[in-house]
Protein backbone atom coordinates (compact mmCIF):
# COMPACT_ATOMS: atom_id res chain seq x y z
CA UNK A 1 0.00 0.00 0.00
CA UNK A 2 1.04 3.37 -0.65
CA UNK A 3 1.74 6.31 1.13
CA UNK A 4 -1.16 8.07 -0.48
CA UNK A 5 -3.23 5.22 -0.06
CA UNK A 6 -3.40 5.02 3.64
CA UNK A 7 -3.80 8.81 4.00
CA UNK A 8 -6.85 8.40 2.18
CA UNK A 9 -8.10 5.59 4.27
CA UNK A 10 -7.07 7.64 7.02
CA UNK A 11 -9.13 10.99 5.48
CA UNK A 12 -12.56 8.25 4.79
CA UNK A 13 -12.68 7.29 8.48
CA UNK A 14 -11.09 3.53 7.38
CA UNK A 15 -8.17 3.67 9.62
CA UNK A 16 -7.70 5.50 13.11
CA UNK A 17 -5.62 8.30 13.26
CA UNK A 18 -1.61 7.93 14.24
CA UNK A 19 -1.25 8.22 17.63
CA UNK A 20 1.26 10.39 19.55
CA UNK A 21 4.38 8.33 20.09
CA UNK A 22 4.59 8.16 24.42
CA UNK A 23 8.09 10.32 25.47
CA UNK A 24 8.70 12.40 21.88
CA UNK A 25 6.35 15.25 21.77
CA UNK A 26 4.99 16.37 17.98
CA UNK A 27 5.89 12.13 16.76
CA UNK A 28 2.83 10.50 15.88
CA UNK A 29 3.25 6.74 14.68
CA UNK A 30 1.14 3.63 13.48
CA UNK A 31 0.98 0.69 15.58
CA UNK A 32 -0.18 -2.65 15.44
CA UNK A 33 -4.21 -2.13 15.45
CA UNK A 34 -3.16 0.18 12.12
CA UNK A 35 -1.42 -2.90 10.45
CA UNK A 36 -4.51 -5.22 11.27
CA UNK A 37 -7.13 -2.75 9.99
CA UNK A 38 -4.87 -1.97 6.40
CA UNK A 39 -4.50 -6.12 6.24
CA UNK A 40 -8.20 -6.15 6.76
CA UNK A 41 -8.87 -3.15 4.46
CA UNK A 42 -6.49 -5.20 1.77
CA UNK A 43 -8.43 -8.24 1.92
CA UNK A 44 -11.86 -6.59 2.18
CA UNK A 45 -10.45 -5.05 -1.52
CA UNK A 46 -9.09 -7.97 -2.62
CA UNK A 47 -12.77 -9.39 -2.68
CA UNK A 48 -13.97 -6.39 -4.38
CA UNK A 49 -15.66 -4.26 -1.95
CA UNK A 50 -16.31 -0.85 -2.33
CA UNK A 51 -14.73 1.74 -0.04
CA UNK A 52 -18.09 2.78 1.11
CA UNK A 53 -18.75 -0.94 2.32
CA UNK A 54 -15.58 -1.12 3.53
CA UNK A 55 -16.34 1.93 6.03
CA UNK A 56 -19.73 -0.16 6.98
CA UNK A 57 -17.68 -3.66 7.72
CA UNK A 58 -15.27 -2.04 10.38
CA UNK A 59 -17.66 0.39 11.95
CA UNK A 60 -19.14 -2.02 14.69
CA UNK A 61 -22.53 0.72 14.85
CA UNK A 62 -23.38 0.03 11.76
CA UNK A 63 -23.52 -3.69 11.45
CA UNK A 64 -24.02 -5.05 14.66
CA UNK A 65 -25.47 -8.85 14.06
CA UNK A 66 -23.83 -11.41 11.93
CA UNK A 67 -27.19 -11.32 9.64
CA UNK A 68 -26.42 -7.62 8.81
CA UNK A 69 -22.97 -8.71 7.62
CA UNK A 70 -23.84 -11.34 5.68
CA UNK A 71 -26.58 -8.86 3.92
CA UNK A 72 -23.99 -6.68 2.69
CA UNK A 73 -21.89 -9.72 1.19
CA UNK A 74 -24.54 -11.11 -0.29
CA UNK A 75 -25.60 -7.51 -2.07
CA UNK A 76 -21.59 -7.46 -3.14
CA UNK A 77 -21.92 -10.83 -4.35
CA UNK A 78 -24.87 -10.03 -6.53
CA UNK A 79 -22.71 -7.10 -8.09
CA UNK A 80 -19.75 -9.48 -8.58
CA UNK A 81 -21.56 -11.57 -10.55
CA UNK A 82 -22.08 -8.63 -13.09
CA UNK A 83 -18.34 -10.06 -13.93
CA UNK A 84 -17.45 -13.30 -13.12
CA UNK A 85 -14.44 -13.01 -15.27
CA UNK A 86 -12.38 -10.71 -13.70
CA UNK A 87 -13.77 -11.44 -9.92
CA UNK A 88 -13.91 -14.90 -10.16
CA UNK A 89 -11.59 -15.56 -7.11
CA UNK A 90 -13.87 -13.08 -5.26
CA UNK A 91 -17.05 -14.71 -5.92
CA UNK A 92 -16.05 -18.27 -4.69
CA UNK A 93 -14.58 -16.96 -1.39
CA UNK A 94 -17.05 -14.84 -0.64
CA UNK A 95 -20.04 -17.55 -1.46
CA UNK A 96 -18.23 -19.60 0.88
CA UNK A 97 -17.82 -17.37 3.74
CA UNK A 98 -21.36 -16.54 3.22
CA UNK A 99 -23.09 -20.22 3.72
CA UNK A 100 -20.69 -20.52 6.54
CA UNK A 101 -22.19 -17.19 8.18
CA UNK A 102 -25.39 -17.95 10.37
CA UNK A 103 -26.74 -14.66 10.32
CA UNK A 104 -27.78 -15.10 13.90
CA UNK A 105 -25.81 -13.80 16.81
CA UNK A 106 -23.30 -11.06 17.18
CA UNK A 107 -21.16 -9.21 14.32
CA UNK A 108 -18.25 -10.92 15.81
CA UNK A 109 -19.18 -14.69 15.33
CA UNK A 110 -19.35 -13.63 11.50
CA UNK A 111 -17.20 -15.60 9.46
CA UNK A 112 -17.15 -13.09 6.71
CA UNK A 113 -15.31 -10.77 9.52
CA UNK A 114 -13.48 -13.88 10.75
CA UNK A 115 -11.54 -13.63 7.43
CA UNK A 116 -11.66 -9.97 6.87
CA UNK A 117 -9.53 -10.08 10.18
CA UNK A 118 -6.94 -12.63 8.85
CA UNK A 119 -8.23 -15.21 11.89
CA UNK A 120 -8.64 -18.83 11.21
CA UNK A 121 -11.65 -20.35 10.19
CA UNK A 122 -13.15 -17.48 8.35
Amino acid sequence: MSIEEVGSYRDRGLLPPPRRVRGREGDVAFYQDHAERLRFIQRALELGFPLEDIARLVDPQTLVTSGDVRELARGHLAQLHQDPARWQEAIATLSRLIAACPGTGRRQECPILAYLNGKPGG
